[in-house]
């Protein structure tokens, strides 16, 4: 009888226990904030703002820089990489993936979001957004997670930036008005229809979701032109009627880059393939 009730208790302890594991990872997995770029954009009401006497297009550098300053100096986030970046809106996003010791393939994303606006005459607000995946929902879980990190770790990383960075004029150049012939021969700039995925948009989503490619860097330029990059060998942007041209640079790996473009041809993207000394010769 002994016996009897000791497997029972043993056979009761054990489910507990399952039932217990069961609940953490549900909690885990299934009440997590997701990290990505367009989560940490919709938070920026909800981050912590600062505001400095010097021109936003100093402040965008000096964030820029930050995200290294952070990385080298703090001992959490020191795998964070830059995944999009925006210096015609003053947005910059970056993140880090830490992988679970306890248990294989669950970890937690983190993201810092900084947002430079232009505070005429010359001056600039600076908001910073911290997301983790584990942190709790919504604006007030965004603000209790921002304001700490933002006070202790970014804006002193942009204020020891700021240190090297020389101060913009505040005077705008005063830039002509074109004439009257140049203005109608100047082509209209195409802009895809609201809510209409670019190529781009396509290809920076099928690479994040793959995981495997980091840093993969997203940069709009004033001109109204984007670029991906993957780490610092290869860039890719849109080569026009739905192609993708992927630029590898001299000294690549050979092999990662067949990888990259066997990936994307899979996904349905026609692919244009050009090594760095190509396009130095064309030139």
């Amino acid at each position: 009888m002994d016996r009897q009730t000791k497997e029972e208790r043993g056979h009761r302890a054990a489910t507990w226990v399952a039932a217990i594991v069961g609940l953490s990872l549900t909690f885990a997995l299934g009440g997590c904030t997701a990290i990505t770029p367009e989560t940490v954009k919709a938070r920026e009401s909800a981050g912590a703002t600062r505001h400095y006497d010097r021109p936003s297009p100093d402040l965008y550098s000096a964030s820029v820089a930050a995200v290294d300053i952070v990385r080298a100096q703090s001992n959490y986030w020191n795998r964070l990489e830059i995944v999009e970046r925006d210096p015609a809106k003053g947005t910059l996003v970056a993140e880090q993936h830490l992988d679970s010791a306890v248990i294989p393939g669950v970890g937690t994303s983190d993201a810092i979001g900084i947002f430079v606006r232009d505070v005429p005459p010359g001056e600039s607000d600076v908001t910073v957004v911290v997301l983790g995946s584990d942190q709790l929902p919504g604006s007030a879980g965004t603000s209790a997670s921002s304001l700490p990190t933002a006070s202790s770790v970014v804006f002193p990383a942009i204020d020891q930036a700021l240190e090297s960075i020389p101060v913009t004029p505040r005077t705008a150049a005063v830039v002509p008005a074109p004439s009257a012939r140049a203005a109608r021969a100047a082509p209209a700039p195409v802009v895809p229809a609201a809510g209409q995925a670019t190529v781009l948009d396509r290809v920076y989503d099928t690479l994040r979701a793959g995981g495997s490619w980091r840093p993969l860097i997203r940069e709009s330029r004033a001109d109204g032109t984007e670029e991906l990059r993957v780490g610092s060998w290869a860039s890719l942007a849109d080569a026009g009627d739905g192609r993708v041209l992927v630029k590898v640079r001299q000294g690549a790996s050979a092999t990662d880059a067949a990888r990259l473009a066997l990936e994307l041809s899979q996904a349905g993207f026609a692919i244009v393939v050009e090594s760095e000394a190509e396009t130095h010769h064309k030139r």
